[in-house]
């Protein structure tokens, strides 16, 4: 990990597309030490997010925090409380007299918990606790608490901090918890970007409290951008390994034929081909979130905190909570099925695919702000307000009802590709948007807004928010290739192709929608089935290359299956061989020759 450090501080990213691309790049060589890295940076990020250039200085960007002596933590999860930050328990209660705040845990509940480098590395965390001035709480804020001393590495006072234990995956990282004991810190060490407490103990806000709400958990976007990332490079490993090994692996074939390579297959085809699309749309995706996030973070950096700047931030927020949990979705499923497609020789440990199954399935989640924020989006144009966004996710809507009323009137292939597919997945999502205001109208008369909102999550609001996400995909793909620099001009057939495998893939897979809401009609349903399995074939030829285009170099890469050689008998028999102990006898070996003695 230390080696990791040095390395980033000499190599220094220019901005947040290099930062991640970085990460992934060293992830591959260190899961471990990269997240221990990446945690730390997002205590580096919050305090230049929510801080002041003061803080900044002594934290983020001091050369104790550069040289890891200082080593940072984020603490906002507890026990009994997770996404419902509102409802955090531990408080910080500013004590006038000694100009300091007390940090405590009230009980064992609202101990911080699942932190990222805290049971045995960290020394600071960024602690999240609710407000107390003159027994008034003010919400949820943020503070900086020393939790271990700097030389003897000991606990600070009433510093109660530990490992978390065992885990079903990822026990190189250190997971902790942490208890606090009326912990004094300074008032300085109170995140006062957004707002202040003074000297003598009043509450002063900076903006509105709705925007410093929304503006303080804007700060954890960049974990979502970041877990995003790490997701669709993790689905490029596993499609690395799974599309090379389907070339190459031969089984069965025509009667008196040769065997044929599996990738031959009609179902294999099916099973890996669209997720190649999709994993390489995610990683598009990735780079224009990461781009917009980055400038908005600059733009913070500076001071800015407008109504644009806040708009954006908002945007960000939405946006990365909507694709933090559709990429690792896809990427959990890109995982399984290359697990599956690569048969007996796909689940030894040997593949990769088992430890990429592990490392991956704790950033597995489900956010419901993305759906909320579409079904305001669509209530404000209703009440006659115009539908703008800063980075222009939003814009359609503008036509939402043109779009709701419309349908498909032709089985044409060539217009189904040529922006048929894109006006119905536009179509999708503003279905689903009526569908879901209708219910949530419907619901909202018994004046239960908790239960209203609760009771309209899946077939609507979820489904929403997905479709709105594929959508974006689709779109920037797009974007992507109508923005090629000439010297890239001969890619543009193959990205097409891609693009259009990835838009049927998104509308093959909710065709129940589309039928049920009278887009498609069956016949139009079966036309995109069979053009799903033509594109699929199309792509046959130039898999590989594609493959190669993307992947990582085979000594990062780590499977015995996925060599861009292709020698992969040779490869996996050698790993065979190489175990140690492979050709012993087993120590209990003389039990195994001892008869079982008649009872």
């Amino acid at each position: 990990m230390r080696k990791l450090a040095e390395y980033l501080r000499e190599y220094k990213p220019q901005n947040a597309v290099e930062q991640s691309i970085l990460s992934n790049c060293l992830r591959n060589v260190s899961m471990g030490g990269c997240t221990l890295l990446m945690l730390h940076r997002l205590f580096s990020i919050c305090v230049e997010s929510l801080g002041t250039e003061r803080q900044k200085r002594f934290w983020a960007d001091s050369e104790d925090c550069l040289s890891l002596k200082i080593f940072g933590c984020f603490a906002l999860t507890e026990i009994s409380h997770g996404t419902n930050t509102r409802e955090m328990r531990t408080q910080a209660t500013f004590h006038k007299e000694s100009q300091q705040f007390i940090i405590h845990t009230p009980d064992d509940e609202a101990a911080k918990c699942w932190v990222g480098n805290l049971g045995k590395n960290a020394t600071h965390a960024i602690v999240a606790a609710q407000l107390y001035l003159d027994n008034k709480c003010y919400g949820l804020h943020w503070f900086v608490v020393q939790l271990r001393e700097l030389i003897t590495h000991l606990p600070m006072p009433g510093v109660r901090v530990g490992d978390l234990g065992l885990k079903i995956g990822w026990n190189w990282e250190d997971h902790g918890f942490v208890v606090f004991n009326n912990v004094r810190i300074p008032r300085e060490n109170f995140l006062d970007k957004y707002q202040d407490v003074t000297p003598d103990g009043q509450y002063v806000l900076k903006v509105s409290e709705r925007d410093r709400f929304g503006l303080t958990l804007g700060a954890l976007s960049g974990g979502r951008v970041g877990i995003a990332a790490g997701a669709a490079e993790c689905a490029k490993l596993a499609l690395t390994i799974s599309v090379r090994y389907s070339y190459v692996r031969r089984q069965f074939g025509p009667p008196k034929q040769p065997e044929q390579p599996i990738i031959e297959y009609q179902l294999q085809q099916y099973r890996l081909l669209p997720y190649l699309s999709t994993a390489i749309a995610m990683d598009l995706f990735s780079h224009w979130l990461t781009e917009k996030y980055g400038g908005v973070v600059q733009l913070s950096k500076q001071g800015q905190v407008d109504k644009t700047f806040i708009q954006m931030n908002a945007e960000i927020h939405a946006i990365s909570s909507g694709f933090k949990p559709l990429s690792t979705w896809y990427t959990r499923d890109i995982i399984q099925t290359s697990r599956e497609c690569c048969g007996g020789h796909g689940y030894s440990a040997y593949s990769r695919l088992a430890l990429l199954r592990e490392e991956h399935d704790p950033s597995l989640s489900y956010e419901v702000v993305l759906g909320r924020y579409l079904v305001k989006t669509i209530q404000n144009k209703q009440n006659g307000k115009a539908v703008s966004s800063p980075f222009g996710t939003l814009n359609y809507l503008n036509d939402f009802e043109i779009i709701f009323s419309s349908n498909c009137t032709h089985m044409d292939s060539v217009k189904f590709l040529n922006g048929g597919l894109l006006s119905a997945l536009q179509w999708r999502v503003c279905y689903l948007l009526k569908q879901s205001s209708e219910k949530l109208v419907r619901l909202s008369s018994s004046g239960d807004l908790w239960s209203t909102w609760n009771n309209s999550q899946v077939f609507f609001l979820q489904a929403a928010a997905k479709g709105h996400m594929e959508l974006l995909m689709v779109k920037n793909n797009l974007d992507c290739i109508s923005q090629l620099e000439e010297k890239y001009i001969s890619l543009r057939p193959i990205l097409q192709k891609l693009c259009d495998l990835n838009s049927l893939f998104c509308v093959c897979n909710g065709l129940d929608i589309f039928l049920e809401g009278g887009y498609f009609n069956p016949e139009q349903a079966k036309a995109l089935k069979n053009l799903l399995l033509d594109q699929c074939s199309q792509l046959v030829p130039d898999g590989v290359a594609v493959i190669d285009a993307i992947a990582i170099p085979d000594k990062a890469l780590w499977s015995a299956l996925g060599q861009s050689d292709g020698e992969v008998y040779k490869h996996y028999f050698t790993k065979i061989l190489s175990a140690k102990g492979v050709h012993e006898r087993p120590s209990y070996w003389q039990l195994l020759r001892t008869p079982i003695s008649k009872i």
